[in-house]
């Protein structure tokens, strides 16, 4: 989540507070998306589906955090490094509402 290690990191690598501030509005706005996913999923399929996907989901996104480390360009990082977490948070809530 963008709390206070990851906008720290942000901080560190140059990236403005206003669009820090923006980017963990978009995070939050994320994590909601979650439990309305949730609904829609948990009609469709089983409950352990639900949560399976979910888990799966969430590791595909931070693998995409993982990997922007390794990137060399400092804008493509951050925009992957952001993306994945934003992306992630779908996952968690899916996940925190199905157990």
């Amino acid at each position: 989540t963008f709390g206070g290690i990851m906008t720290a990191y942000l901080v560190w690598r140059g990236m403005r507070l206003d669009s820090i501030g923006f980017w963990r509005g978009i995070s939050s706005a994320a994590g909601l998306a979650g439990t309305f996913v949730y609904h829609f999923m948990a009609r469709r399929m089983s409950l352990i589906q639900t949560g399976m996907w979910s888990v799966v989901f969430q590791f595909f996104c931070l693998s995409l955090s993982y990997a922007s480390l390794f990137m060399d360009d400092f804008s493509t990082s951050l925009a992957m490094l952001i993306a994945g977490v934003c992306a992630s948070r779908v996952g968690l809530w899916v996940f925190d509402i199905s157990v």
